[in-house]
C-alpha cells in the first residue's frame, strides 16, 4: 500500500523501515515497496557503507535484486560500485555480464569500465603458474587437508561454504580464479559477518540463522556460536570472505594441480 502513494508520503516511511527491527523481513519488504519510486536517492541510501554492512544476506540480496530489476535505480547501483562505498565482487558474474550486455549504451558502457578487468592485484599472476601434469587421486588428499574444513564435495567435508557438487561444470580456470582471490565473486548467502558482544567477544562467521532475539554464526568445521542481540555492541558484514586468503601457500604447485584435477573429476 505505502509503495503506491506518493514518494513524499511514503518513500521515508519506507526507507526508515529498511533500518526497523532486528529481523529482514520488514527491511526487505520495504526494499521491495522502495523500488517501484523514481527517486534516484533510493540507491544511495540503501547502498551506503554502514547500512550495506549491517543488512542479512536475505535483506542484501532484496537490495540488489530490486536495484538491478529497475532501470531507474541502475545508475545509482553503478555509482556506488565507481565510488567505491559497493564492492565490485558484490555483483556475481551472471549479474556482471548482464550489465555489460545491457541494451542501454550509458549502463553497458559504465559496467564494461567496471567490470571486463576487475582488479585483483598482483595476486592473478599466480593464476597462471599452476599449470602442470595432475594426479587427481591425490587431490582428494589436498581436498581433506585444506577444503574439508568449510566445503562438502563427494559426501566428504563440512557445508559452510558452498557445496561444491556442481564444481565440475566450471573451467578448471574459475576454480583456480576464485581459490587464489576469494574476493573475486562473494555470493550475498556466503559473506562473512562480524560480530562485537557487549562482554568484549569478536566473533567471525556466516550468518547461519537469526531470530527476533538472537543471531547465529557459523564458523570452519560447522561450529556454530549463537548471541542474544541483548549482547550485541556491533554487528556488521565483512569486505573479506571467510576462505583463507593465500591459501595456495598451504600447497606445492603439483598439489594445487591435483586438486584442481579431483575437483573437475579428471581420470589420472
Amino acid at each position: 500500500m505505502l509503495a503506491q502513494a506518493n514518494y513524499e508520503r511514503a518513500g521515508e516511511t519506507l526507507l526508515s523501515l529498511v533500518d526497523a527491527g532486528p529481523t529482514s523481513e520488514l527491511a526487505i519488504a520495504a526494499v521491495q515497496g522502495l523500488g517501484d519510486f523514481l527517486n534516484r536517492d533510493i540507491a544511495k541510501f540503501l547502498l551506503a557503507p554502514d547500512r550495506w554492512r549491517s543488512y542479512t544476506p536475505a535483506t542484501r540480496e532484496a537490495v540488489l535484486s530490486m536495484l538491478l530489476s529497475r532501470p531507474q535505480h541502475l545508475s545509482g547501483l553503478l555509482e556506488a560500485i565507481e565510488s567505491g562505498d559497493l564492492p565490485a565482487g558484490t555483483l556475481d558474474s551472471t549479474r556482471r555480464n548482464q550489465l555489460m550486455k545491457h541494451k542501454d549504451d550509458a549502463i553497458r558502457a559504465r559496467a564494461e569500465r567496471l567490470f571486463k578487468q576487475m582488479g585483483t592485484g598482483d595476486r592473478m599472476k599466480i593464476y597462471e603458474e599452476f599449470k602442470l601434469k595432475s594426479v587427481s587421486s591425490n587431490g582428494r588428499e589436498v581436498f581433506k587437508r585444506l577444503c574439508a574444513n568449510c566445503h562438502r564435495f563427494e559426501r566428504e567435508g563440512i557445508a559452510v561454504g558452498p557445496d561444491l557438487f556442481d564444481i565440475r561444470n566450471q573451467p578448471k580456470e574459475s576454480i583456480l580464479l576464485h581459490i587464489i582471490v576469494p574476493e573475486y565473486e562473494i555470493l550475498p548467502t556466503f559473506a562473512a559477518y562480524v560480530v562485537e558482544t557487549k562482554d568484549g567477544r569478536t566473533l567471525t562467521g556466516l550468518l547461519a540463522g537469526e531470530t527476533p532475539t538472537s543471531v547465529t554464526l557459523r564458523q570452519a568445521l560447522g561450529i556454530e556460536d549463537t548471541v542474544l542481540r541483548s549482547n550485541i555492541a556491533s554487528l556488521a558484514a565483512s569486505a573479506v570472505s571467510l576462505m583463507p586468503q593465500e591459501l595456495e601457500k598451504g600447497m606445492s604447485r603439483q598439489e594445487m594441480a591435483d586438486l584442481l584435477a579431483y575437483l573437475k573429476g579428471e581420470s589420472d
